[in-house]
């Protein structure tokens, strides 16, 4: 009998590895995919945070597949990470405080992914977030990873029911210095790489200077109560 097949999301980091070990321990035909953002940092620019689809990013997802003796995509993702952009923008420019993470999850992580994942027979997504699904009454919940100084569920909220159905996280019950001990005893390349913690289309880290780039946004401005009265 054929083992289920499912798609697991690779960013070169350790918690997307360790989920992927851990799925291939269970017993499924793990399939391995690597999303490109088509975002670059300027020649030399600083990196403050590590990020998760640089070109580094790539060969160490690449790398960790080959480990893992899974098969491996790097899809293009370019196009639609451009409307993740502009919808962050446009949130900034409408006073609003955007959170292109979860808008990535709903429509590129679990959106065009799971479209992917159709193509090549996956029954099941997975990925390295900390959060927990757990079914009841026919239905998928989102809950909190058990590890709350890591929990991720708050970026997955937008991510379709009908999709969480279909969505393995290995890491919801761990905590991350499991995750690491794990890696760390499988020989994983990556066991002690630091967190991804920027916006992956902002590489410099400064949101400021590529608001500013990219449509002026920036310039200064009142700080109004709801009231009317000017704060500052």
């Amino acid at each position: 009998m054929a083992h289920p097949r499912v798609l697991a999301a690779l960013s070169g980091g350790v918690d997307s590895a360790v989920a992927a070990l851990l799925l291939i321990q269970e017993g499924y035909d793990v399939v391995g995919v690597f999303l490109r953002n088509g975002v670059s940092a300027p020649e030399n620019a600083p990196r403050p945070g590590q990020g998760c689809c640089s070109a580094e990013d790539a060969r160490d997802a690449a790398l960790l597949a080959n480990q893992l003796g899974i098969p491996f995509h790097a899809v293009d993702m370019e196009a639609e990470f451009v409307h993740i952009q502009r919808a962050f923008r446009q949130d900034y420019a409408a006073g609003h405080t955007p959170n292109p993470c979860a808008v990535c999850n709903r429509d590129i992580k679990f959106g065009s992914l799971a479209r992917f994942a159709d193509s090549i027979g996956a029954e099941w997504l997975a990925t390295g977030h900390y959060a927990r699904i757990l079914q009841s009454d026919g239905r998928a919940e989102l809950h909190r990873g058990r590890d709350r100084h890591k929990d991720q569920s708050y970026v997955l909220f937008p991510v379709p029911e009908s999709t969480l159905r279909r969505t393995l996280l290995p890491l919801g019950e761990l905590q991350k210095s499991k995750t690491r001990e794990l890696a760390a005893a499988a020989g994983i390349r990556v066991a002690t790489k630091p967190d991804s913690q920027e916006i992956c289309f902002v590489p410099e880290g400064d949101y400021r200077q590529y608001l500013l780039r990219h449509g002026g946004l920036g310039q200064a401005g009142r700080f109004l109560h709801v009231d009317g009265q000017e704060l500052g």
